[in-house]
């Protein structure tokens, strides 16, 4: 709503940011926010609630996350995904290490590139990101289920 967009405006100033930064969009399509999470090159997670959904949309779009892990759920659900695609480099346990590692993907093109590579890779071979290997698994298990239930 506007009272926030001037609230951040304001903070940003404050901060010795230039507010003309500050891209503010209107609601679309899941496939063109997708699209605009391309345009991310890293994704600072929140604490000590975590991203759920977001993360998993930047994710999905080939945008890493930089992510505190917590001890409650809220704050581990990016901490989970990362996890889950074997990405957990992007997991720090405390605010130092949360912003040396946004800083090194920040500075260290090298290593920026890898993760990005990393992250590629890990979401063809994952079913939490791929479809068709997701609905094919879950297809095998009910067939065992079913063999195990009615077979028995």
């Amino acid at each position: 709503n506007e009272q926030s967009k001037k609230n951040l405006i304001l903070y940003a100033e404050d901060n010795g940011l230039n507010a003309e930064r500050l891209i503010f969009s209107k609601k679309v399509s899941i496939e063109s926010h997708l699209n605009r999470h391309q345009n991310a090159d890293v994704f600072l997670d929140t604490f000590c609630y975590s991203s759920g959904a977001t993360a998993w949309l930047s994710l999905a779009s080939g945008v890493p996350i930089v992510t505190l892990c917590g001890n409650s759920y809220t704050a581990r659900m990016s901490s989970s995904l990362l996890k889950a695609i074997d990405l957990t480099e992007l997991i720090t346990y405390n605010l130092k290490d949360y912003k040396q590692l946004a800083l090194k993907l920040a500075r260290d093109k090298d290593y920026f590139h890898h993760i990005k590579s990393k992250l590629k890779m890990k979401l063809e071979d994952s079913c939490i990101f791929n479809s068709k290997l997701f609905t094919k698994e879950i297809d095998n298990l009910y067939k065992k289920l079913y063999i195990k239930h009615f077979n028995t």
